[in-house]
Formats: C-alpha cells, structure tokens, sequence
C-alpha cells in the first residue's frame, strides 16, 4: 500500500479534474477522467446492523427484484453479471434498501476503456448505491457489512475500487474504513481514441488505445497480504 486516504490532499486535484472535465463535456471535443484508485481493508468493515440482512444475486433473475433499488439500468446490470461480478442486496427487514457489486475477476470500468485486474490478491468492488430513501439509515453499513462477510468467504483481506477525484463524500467515507490510497487513473478520450495514464503501487504505464480495446491494469503489486 502506498498511503492511508486523505481526502484533503486529494481536494484541489479533484476540482481541476471536475473543471477539465465539465469544460470538455461543454465543448463535445472528448471527456476527462481521474480517478483514486483504493484499497478497503477488511479489518476496517463494520459488522452487519441490527435489523438488516444481505444475499448474494449471481443471476439476472435474481437481481431484477431489486432492480429499483440498485442504480443501473438492467443492460449495464447484466453486463457486469456477465463479467463475473456478483450483486451484494441490503435489505432492512424485507425492504431492499441497496447494492453493492464485487468481484475476483478482471473488471470493466463503466465510464472509460480500463479493466481492473486484482490477479486473484484482492476483490474489486464497484457500484455501490443506496435508495434515496434510505440514505439516512445504516444502509452504507449494511453494504460494507456484506462486503466483508464476502471477503471472508473468499479469503481475502482487501477490496479495491475507484473513486472519481471529485467525489469529496465517497473519499471521506472510504477515509473512515481506513482506506488506503494505492494508485492514480487518468483517460482521455477523443473520438474513439483514448489516452490512459495509470500510477499503481508508484508504477506509472502508459496506454494509448482504441475505446473498444481496453488495457488490462495489473493491481496485485499494490496489494499487501
């Protein structure tokens, strides 16, 4: 690992990142993206809340009824199924109140030309979404709750995901699970090109690619045991 997450030094890069990114967005020229790539560590994950529960949808069948509370449309849904990802389902009671998504297999990013390869070290978790009305509640740890218990399943000590730079709120919870910072993701793309631009572990690689062939980040290195 490289360093404990500190949101507040990440907050001026996450503003310059926003503001390229809304300024290409405005001009239609191409989309700009920069991403914290982290490390959750189980240790670091709060026990189930009383009163909630979780289970596991592997298949589409078993997702769709929750489909209103997960966040993604049914496409992207079956997408990541398809992929190896299974959908981890908070409920309260009967009542699902959100999803998280986790997997051991190579993951496509949603947002740019990126798979994310644990190489079997760790899980990468992506897609964590809580219904509106349910915000307020302990639904987050409900969701991390899961989170854990699948890690212990699999063995793993580590859960890895991206948090985009500007995202201030996501950094600051991930923050209290005592997150580590373990690298930097950054793509441009235009057209149908894209430059990426990845700081793992204090590796840098360089990809320059079309959008249809994504580059394989290799995250092992970054992961302690």
């Amino acid at each position: 690992m490289t360093a404990r997450l500190n949101p507040d030094l990440l907050h001026r890069p996450g503003l310059a990142a926003y503001r390229l990114s809304r300024a290409l967005a405005l001009s239609r020229i191409g989309s700009w993206h920069s991403y914290a790539v982290i490390a959750t560590p189980r240790a670091g994950m709060p026990a189930m809340p009383k009163g909630y529960s979780y289970r596991i949808a592997a298949h589409m069948g078993e997702f769709e009824a929750v489909a209103g509370v997960a966040g993604v449309d049914l496409a992207v849904a079956q997408r990541r199924l398809d992929d190896g990802c299974v959908c981890l389902i908070a409920s309260r009671g009967a009542a699902p109140v959100g999803v998280t998504w986790i997997s051991l297999k190579p993951v496509r990013e949603d947002e740019i030309a990126a798979l994310y390869d644990c190489g079997g070290r760790a899980a990468w978790d992506l897609g964590l979404h809580i219904a509106p009305e349910h915000r307020a509640s302990r639904a987050f740890a409900a969701l991390w709750a899961a989170t854990g218990d699948w890690l212990d399943m699999h063995g793993l000590a580590w859960s890895l995901s991206r948090i985009a730079l500007y995202n201030a709120a996501s950094l600051r919870a991930h923050a209290r699970l005592d997150a580590q910072l373990v690298g930097r993701v950054q793509a441009l793309q235009i057209g149908r090109l894209q430059w990426l631009r990845a700081t793992i572990g204090g590796q840098t690689t360089l990809h320059l690619s079309g959008i249809a062939r994504p580059p394989k980040l290799a995250l092992a290195a970054a992961i302690m045991v």
